[in-house]
């Protein structure tokens, strides 16, 4: 394909000789990926924590296993009096 000579107002006709590409220096590189999304965190108290499982149909048992406590500890979360207390 041949390509005509382009004329400016200059007196020396432009030929494709002089339409060589040059760099483009505002490329754009390649952004850091963005930061990962903050999420919000809530810390419950044991005896929320408890009542929580609780409500998800643990027994107290499970609910002890599952905090690291004595089921003591969770009963007293919970509200729950002794079996050995009520009758005394």
């Amino acid at each position: 394909m041949a390509i005509s000579p382009i004329t400016s107002y200059a007196t020396t006709p432009i030929t494709s000789a002089y339409l060589i590409p040059t760099q483009n220096t505002n490329q754009v590189t390649a952004a850091a990926p963005p930061p990962p999304a903050k999420t919000d965190t809530v810390h419950l108290s044991g005896a929320a924590l408890a009542r929580s499982l609780q409500h998800q149909g643990y027994s107290p048992e499970g609910i002890a296993a599952r905090l690291g406590t004595s089921v003591r500890v969770v009963d007293n979360y919970l509200d729950i009096a002794a079996s050995a207390a009520k009758k005394a």
